[in-house]
């Protein structure tokens, strides 16, 4: 709201400037040439009104205009694109953990860590993260069943595992794969690469 203590705006020219309703004024002159410069005023209007706003204006003798708006408030809605993925790291090792945090960080995903095995599991059930990366040779469960679990939830229905691993035999590559994983990189691996490929898997 902003109020003056000058002129009262007359109705007729508040009727002529689109405040009350009625013909607007024809041109941008004649409003700046009225006893009280409507020009202003009809521009705030123009630009509320793109807005989807209301302005209006009340007069009081003695006590000059008011001049009332509305906006309308939209609601903070992210759209996929900048939503925060969640991705869930998990390894014994802080050697590999840490900097795939910070990676994952720094990329803009929302990172939780994990451990072991039943860190894992926790993480998996408290956070339902989108993604998993995920090393298979850990104290307590391995990745293996950790990835079981993860296929056998169905709110983690459209997750993606990456198994992180240094099992590179082909029967160990093939049993990744048959317990739900959507791709095997073996160690040591590019950063660069893994970073690809969880954009690749979450294109969609």
């Amino acid at each position: 709201m902003a109020c003056d203590q000058g002129a009262v705006l007359i109705p007729g020219l508040a009727v002529r400037a689109g405040f009350l309703g009625g013909a607007p004024l024809s041109s941008k002159e004649e409003l700046c040439t009225q006893p009280l410069c409507l020009c202003p005023l009809a521009l705030c209007k123009k630009i509320i009104k793109s807005h989807q706003g209301r302005l209006w204006v009340a007069n009081e003798s003695g006590k000059g205009a008011r001049f009332s708006f509305t906006l309308p408030l939209k609601h903070k809605t992210m759209s996929k694109e900048k939503e925060k993925l969640k991705v869930l790291v998990v390894d014994d090792e802080p050697s590999i953990l840490m900097p795939l945090e910070f990676l994952m960080r720094k990329n803009g995903y929302q990172v939780f860590i994990a451990r072991n095995g039943v860190e894992a599991m926790e993480s998996v059930n408290r956070e339902l993260p989108k993604v998993v990366v995920l090393d298979i040779m850990m104290p307590e469960m391995d990745g293996y069943e950790v990835c079981r679990h993860i296929r056998g939830k169905p709110e983690m229905s459209g997750a993606k595992v990456i198994f992180l691993s240094a099992k590179t035999k082909e029967a160990d590559i093939k049993k990744g794969y048959a317990v739900g994983a959507d791709l095997y990189i073996l160690k040591p691996f590019s950063t660069r690469f893994l970073m690809e490929k969880i954009k690749d898997l979450t294109a969609c």
